[in-house]
């Protein structure tokens, strides 16, 4: 075997083990969440730790459903989350053709500005975003995590779309607009659909952003009316 198909094949060891280690550092976590969900109690603090459970059980399962209101946790996730991203998702389409389209004398600056903005750690605004909401009767409401998981959101939605847009050719765009097409009209009709990948990037990054949130879905909701994320933290309310 020659020597460069010695270095094909050792490549393309090395990116199959380097593969293998990314996904088992990925699944791993959801693998050993998985594993334990079908311990009992006994064998959950059994010690030395079973890593396989002896004796798999649906004890778990059906307590999350019977003793905990766990459909609603997940459809209020669910609506908190889609609206959230539906949100974040116009509203940084509209910031980002601006920052990648227009003639901005300070380009660099307002994107600059963008990612300290997105720096501000979320437990400084508990205190604020709180008496707002209260001020403005949403607690307990959707809109009480709606509007600032989108707000939390648009900082990085924003960058991953600018740096789509700026990678579409502006001819095309013109090319719409000489055929009667308006510059939202090309917007909407032209862009979007050529930085789709970036546009269903933006929109998973605000998804699980929103999804996974703890602090906010804890504080201004009641426990009934949790997301999911919070559902299981009764104690510290």
């Amino acid at each position: 075997m020659s020597a460069g198909l010695n270095n094909f094949f050792t490549a393309k060891r090395l990116r199959w083990f380097a593969a293998a280690i990314v996904l088992l550092n990925g699944f791993f976590p959801a693998v050993w969440i998985f594993f334990t969900s079908l311990k009992g109690e006994i064998e959950l603090t059994a010690k030395p730790i079973t890593y396989w459970p002896q004796n798999p059980v649906l004890t778990n399962y059906i307590a999350a459903f019977r003793d905990q209101p766990l459909p609603g946790y997940l459809l209020n996730s669910a609506i908190v989350a889609i609206l959230s991203m539906l949100l974040s998702l116009f509203i940084s389409a509209l910031a980002a053709y601006a920052i990648a389209r227009l003639n901005l004398k300070r380009r660099n600056l307002i994107l600059t500005g963008i990612i300290a903005v997105s720096m501000f750690p979320l437990v400084t605004l508990m205190v604020p975003l709180f008496e707002i909401m209260r001020g403005l009767n949403l607690l307990n409401s959707y809109v009480a995590l709606v509007l600032p998981y989108t707000v939390l959101n648009l900082p990085i939605c924003t960058l991953v779309l600018v740096s789509f847009f700026q990678d579409i050719p502006r001819d095309i765009e013109n090319a719409a607009m000489i055929d009667g097409c308006t510059r939202m009209g090309a917007l909407w009709h032209v862009v979007m659909p050529l930085a789709a990948p970036g546009v269903f990037t933006a929109g998973i990054l605000a998804f699980v952003n929103s999804w996974d949130e703890f602090l906010l879905s804890m504080s201004m909701n009641a426990a009934e009316n949790s997301s999911i994320g919070a559902a299981f933290e009764p104690t510290t309310r």
